[in-house]
């Protein structure tokens, strides 16, 4: 398959993350400020996992007082508003224990040098087949 359209976004490295959970929008639902925090703890999660390659040591480090501090301040917010926002992404299953759920996760590349690629491709798969398209079925349009 080969792809049909390519549309370049500029981004910064922080405005990444939040391009991103807003792309994958239609797979959780959050509202504009929990797509914040996601966004914050994504980045947060894939910068420190650069370094610390034990999960159990990363969820550690990653919800610590200092990195949940350093998170709040960046977004602006009080703690208790970040923790119910916290919660309201595991209940969107975003967080899953303590670690970003692998489907929220950008796999962004690095090479053997350990230099990440400043260049992200996502790509979305529209399949319109009649084994996944509830409106179309068995080669019949469905009346609705």
């Amino acid at each position: 398959m080969k792809i049909n359209s390519l549309y370049p976004l500029k981004c910064t490295e922080d405005t990444f993350f939040r391009l991103w959970v807003e792309f994958l929008t239609p797979f959780h639902k959050l509202t504009k400020r929990e797509k914040d925090v996601a966004a914050r703890v994504i980045a947060q999660y894939v910068k420190l996992s650069e370094s610390i390659k034990d999960q159990e040591v990363l969820e550690q480090v990653l919800w610590s007082q200092t990195s949940r501090k350093d998170m709040r301040d960046s977004l602006g917010m009080s703690k208790e508003f970040f923790q119910m926002v916290v919660g309201k992404l595991r209940e969107a299953g975003v967080l899953a224990g303590g670690a970003v759920n692998n489907k929220y996760l950008p796999h962004l590349s690095v090479d053997e040098d350990g230099n990440k690629d400043p260049r992200y491709m996502l790509c979305i798969l529209f399949d319109w087949s009649s084994s996944a398209n509830p409106i179309k079925r068995n080669g019949q349009e469905q009346k609705g």
